[in-house]
């Protein structure tokens, strides 16, 4: 793949990204750089995605990443966040061919996913030298990437399926599908080159609009497309060129007698230019692949899909579109710009945020006095705002707690600024107080719990140990910790519910941070929430409380809660419990850290992570429950 000094902004050999060495780089693209690195945790080959979209950001001298304008700001962090979720959605899934992601990191200004080193060549190396495969060839590798694809298309679409996506493994000649799209389909909407997001010849036409109807059916164009190239030796023509008087040969046609009449005709029908002409589950694909299961002839309606919504092209925008681009003799690019305005048509600028500088209701003042709650008499916990601490059995003081009284609120994102996984919203009413803690766990408060149990001490990372909050902390350490601070207290101590944790971050308020409809200088610690960057998380304390009396639920560190990861509020409790699953499911984080943009520290933004992954953003703070 070329030395690393041939790439102008890669990070140099030997660098280090936290455990993982860099020792060359194995694939530049627009929107990112992909290093070998070697685990000097595990002694592993690791493959290291950075996101480095070079339209809007570039290496400075320090080795960060920086944005080249104040303009490409807010693009810069568009495809950030989906380059994050990307990583924590494909964290969940464990399939032999779908790329293994391990975690992801933020350093530099900008993130790292970390992934198997799928050691081989790429399906694109292996047709150039062979030229076509034969049937046989071909749904080796094709139908493990199919079944992969049906589990992950729960939650994702990968968006750029090509041959030079697909690596055929070394070790058993096994094929594994890398490189999803999502950070570059987030940005394509922003993008100066429609052709920065899509791959001639393999892009269905929905993906020439940045609001184009996407869905599985997306994917399995590409994949159509995949199987045309690898039969036939011929890639197909781009998408907004077969609209009308297709001149690309179908594939039953071109290929007769050389694969099965049925594996051909289940091919042409995934590559129908129109969405809704073409498969529309990739399991229902899979059975006109293998077992000749009949294609519709008619267009089939779209179901709802987790993925976009948006309606498919009408009839009557097709009469329109053809003519138009009939009569032009432009490349793609030209062509993409006409595909967009057709089927996008007017599109309404978005409201004024509701709630913009809506204050919390009702704020609870915070009591001063620090008291003893299992000493002799007990204080009335129940009293909200009330700031106390319980002590342990050597007589230490335990975590700052603060009583959360109980009520309700709107959970979730009413205004369409937020994610799929942040709706429906929904009223959760909270019927009995709690505290929760002042502050997130410190070093201090953790490092008890370290020399009490021999648990392992997680590493701050130089930044010291005073006031700092625990980082490198898994969900699964957060529950060792509560089991043993409830030991110690004999009260219960546990993680938030999800719903919990929300209801006291807003603390009254209906705007997307708990003082207001935007960003308020030196109100969190993250990067784009005040002037000089952060470069760490802050000692605790350091950031105005919220009208509940608590510190920085929004920024500074990421907060595990209880709940498993699910994509939607679809069937989530009302009452404030946990929302449980399976007992391996990635666990909730929520409000962000010092290194998320200020988008990711909004107080309806959810984030997760497998429940054993540790990085210097993640933290918690803890319930301690109350009798009423």
């Amino acid at each position: 793949m070329g030395n690393v000094n041939e790439h102008m902004l890669a990070l140099p050999p030997g660098y280090r990204l936290q455990e993982y060495e860099i020792l060359r780089v194995l694939g530049v693209g627009g929107f990112g750089i992909t290093y070998l690195c070697f685990d000097h945790n595990l002694d592993q080959a690791r493959a290291i995605k950075e996101y480095l979209p070079n339209e809007w950001a570039t290496r400075l001298p320090d080795n960060t990443v920086g944005w080249k304008s104040t303009e490409s700001k807010e693009d810069f962090e568009a495809g950030l966040k989906s380059f994050l979720d990307e990583a924590r959605r494909l964290a969940r899934f464990k399939h032999d061919n779908i790329v293994k992601v391990h975690r992801s990191f933020s350093t530099l200004g900008t993130a790292y996913i970390v992934m198997e080193y799928a050691e081989g060549e790429t399906l694109s190396s292996v047709l150039d030298e062979k030229g076509t495969l034969t049937e046989s060839e071909l749904k080796a590798i094709l139908l493990p990437i199919v079944d992969g694809l049906e589990e992950v298309h729960k939650v994702l679409i990968h968006r750029d399926i090509k041959p030079g996506n697909i690596i055929i493994r070394d070790a058993d000649d096994s094929p594994v599908l890398l490189d999803f799209g999502s950070a570059r389909q987030a940005a394509g909407s922003k993008s100066k080159s429609m052709t920065a997001i899509v791959t001639a010849g393999f892009a269905p036409i929905e993906q020439y609009s940045t609001q184009g109807n996407q869905g599985p059916w997306t994917d399995i164009y590409a994949l159509g497309c995949l199987c045309y190239r690898a039969l036939s030796g011929e890639t197909p023509r781009e998408a907004p060129l077969r609209l009308r008087n297709d001149p690309t040969p179908p594939i039953r046609m071109l290929c007769k007698g050389k694969a099965d009449d049925s594996f051909l005709a289940a091919i042409d029908w995934a590559m129908r230019v129109y969405e809704e002409d073409r498969p529309q589950q990739i399991g229902a694909w899979r059975a006109a692949l293998v077992g000749g299961a009949a294609i519709a002839s008619a267009p089939q309606p779209a179901p709802v899909q987790a993925a976009r919504t948006d309606s498919a092209v009408p009839a009557a925008k097709r009469s329109l579109l053809v003519p138009i681009l009939l009569a032009s003799t432009a490349a793609v690019g030209a062509a993409a710009v006409i595909v967009a305005a057709m089927m996008n048509g007017p599109v309404a600028p978005p409201g004024p945020e509701q709630g913009t500088d809506e204050p919390a209701d009702a704020p609870v003042v915070p009591q001063t006095t620090d008291l003893i709650a299992n000493a002799t008499p007990a204080p009335d916990l129940l009293v909200p705002g009330l700031n106390f601490r319980d002590r342990l059995r050597n007589g230490d003081l335990g975590p700052m707690m603060v009583t959360v009284p109980a009520g309700s609120f709107e959970m979730g994102n009413r205004r369409g600024n937020g994610d799929a996984d942040e709706e429906p919203a929904h009223t959760v009413e909270i019927s009995v107080p709690f505290a929760l803690g002042k502050y997130e766990i410190t070093f201090e408060d953790y490092d008890r719990f370290v020399a009490a149990t021999g648990a392992a001490r997680p590493g701050d990372e130089g930044w010291g140990r005073d006031r700092q909050p625990a980082v490198n902390i898994s969900w699964n350490d957060a529950q060792a910790y509560a089991r043993w601070l409830s030991g110690e207290t004999g009260a219960v101590y546990r993680l938030p519910s999800e719903a919990e944790w929300e209801y006291a971050g807003r603390a009254g308020s209906t705007s997307s941070y708990a003082w207001g409809g935007s960003v308020g200088e030196g109100m969190a610690n993250c990067r784009g929430c005040t002037t000089q960057n952060p470069n760490a998380p802050a000692v605790v304390g350091s950031f105005p409380v919220n009208a509940f009396g608590l510190h920085d639920l929004q920024g500074n560190v990421w907060e595990w809660v209880e709940d498993c990861a699910r994509d939607s509020y679809l069937g989530a409790p009302s009452n404030g419990d946990v929302w449980q699953g399976n007992s391996t499911c990635s666990r909730v984080l929520r409000g962000g850290s010092w290194a998320s943009s200020p988008n990711l520290v909004r107080s309806s933004y959810r984030n997760w992570y497998p429940s054993d992954d540790r990085d210097n953003t993640t933290g918690f703070r803890l319930v301690r429950e109350i009798d009423p």
